[in-house]
């Protein structure tokens, strides 16, 4: 895992890029060669195109919602997405159930954790 940082925000009237942030992260990628999934796929279209872009190098993410305890603890890196306190959704890495990387600048992580995606290697 590589830290990369957002370069667009939320809470800067901008569509952030956080998801394109992570996935840059995990896949140890320089942004400019991630696309911006949630800016060119409004809405929820954007998943498909991004669980494709994981897939293409070597990355399966599993969605996983609660409850919890029915999951095994997940092992390595993992994103986990929810609330952020800037009142929108957002995604941060994972790793032994503490935040490894926040790609927001704040780097003030989940108010909650609605979702967590496991990563296989493909």
């Amino acid at each position: 895992m590589k830290p990369i940082d957002q370069e667009f925000f939320y809470d800067k009237g901008e569509i952030g890029d956080c998801v394109r942030a992570v996935t840059a992260s995990i896949l140890e990628l320089e942004s400019k060669d991630v696309p911006h999934f949630v800016k060119d796929q409004p809405g929820s279209d954007w998943y498909d195109t991004w669980e494709q872009f994981m897939s293409n190098h070597g990355v399966k993410p599993i969605m996983v919602t609660p409850p919890w305890d029915k999951i095994p603890k997940p092992l390595g890196y993992y994103l986990a997405s929810g609330p952020a306190n800037r009142g929108c959704k957002h995604i941060v890495i994972m790793f032994d159930g503490k935040v490894a990387h926040d790609p927001h600048p704040s780097r003030d992580g989940l108010l909650e954790i609605e979702a967590v995606w496991i990563l296989k290697n493909v």
